[in-house]
């Protein structure tokens, strides 16, 4: 007869288990919104740009709210690291997710300037946006 008590090591695996599936599902999420990026990228070579279209708007803000989450999810998978007693597999799987997941929100941040850059628009990732400035329009 199983206990009705989940063990300290059932819920540290059902936790790991949480966090890496979340690590990848935020990581392929970005990864093809990167590629969306580079998809409006390439379908506008040579021509004159005007206004951003709302699809590319939409996923710009897809990729701002996608990284806050997913800031928060790898906070919690380098602290399972270090405090956890996680297995050899579980500790390379982990580890390996995080640097996918660091890759791919670099992938986002660079494609993302690059159609801030070709639209003229400013948003929360870059830096160099004031505080309080709109996040749209021309930049100063």
């Amino acid at each position: 007869m199983k206990s009705e008590v989940e063990t300290a090591e059932e819920r540290r695996r059902r936790q790991y288990r949480r966090t890496a599936r979340v690590l990848r599902e935020y990581t392929a999420r970005l990864y093809r919104l990167a590629d969306q990026f580079a998809g409006y990228l390439d379908s506008q070579k040579g021509e004159t740009v005007g206004a951003a279209p709302w699809a590319v708007l939409r996923d710009i803000w897809r990729v701002v709210a996608i990284q806050e989450e997913f800031k928060a999810v790898t906070l919690i998978a380098s602290q399972m690291l270090v405090h956890y007693d996680l297995d050899e597999i579980e500790k390379a799987d982990l580890a390996l997710r995080l640097a996918d997941a660091e890759h791919a929100i670099n992938c986002a941040e660079v494609a993302s300037s690059a159609i801030a850059d070709r639209y003229d628009i400013r948003f929360p990732l870059r830096k160099s946006a004031p505080r309080g400035a709109p996040a749209t329009g021309p930049r100063p």
